[in-house]
């Protein structure tokens, strides 16, 4: 497990297993959310995501006060290309910027294993989580991709993690 520490000492971020207890907490916290938006027909996956563990993947676990309040992880999608998937948020501790800290880690790991491209899929009844995709520099694409491909409350997104220069 690897730990960082971010300059202002409010977050840690956890580097753990999908299925450590604390991310299987988040986890089922973030298919309890979905299922209320969505409805139980519309759950399709599994809570613990497939590919994100070291080296080509991460999952991470936020702690606040030492607490867990958020997590997320990425996978090799295709070559040069990284899936975020599983984030979530408590809502506890949402509008506080968590979310956007959380997503910079994760596209800062995805460089540092070699990928070029961040994708993800979140659904159109998540319209926070789209603002904030939106916001950090991801923008629509289509096919999608996955198990998701073809549903019409599922929006993809991706985004460049190469620097452009100034």
């Amino acid at each position: 497990m690897t730990n960082h520490e971010p300059t202002d000492g409010r977050l840690r971020f956890d580097h753990v297993p999908p299925d450590a207890p604390e991310a299987l907490a988040l986890m089922h916290a973030l298919v309890s959310d979905l299922l209320a938006r969505y409805g139980a027909d519309d759950w399709q996956g599994d809570v613990v995501p497939e590919g994100c563990t070291a080296p080509s993947g991460a999952f991470v676990v936020v702690r606040a006060e030492g607490r867990p309040v958020a997590c997320g992880g990425l996978r090799a999608l295709a070559p040069g290309v990284a899936e975020l998937k599983r984030m979530y948020v408590s809502p506890a501790v949402r509008g506080r910027g968590v979310a956007r800290a959380l997503l910079a880690h994760l596209e800062e790991e995805a460089r540092a294993r070699g990928y070029r491209t961040m994708r993800l899929e979140a659904g159109t009844r998540q319209p926070e989580a789209l603002r904030l995709y939106e916001a950090a520099g991801y923008r629509p694409v289509t096919p999608g991709w996955g198990e998701y491909a073809d549903d019409p409350q599922s929006a993809f997104f991706e985004k460049s993690l190469v620097a452009t220069p100034p």
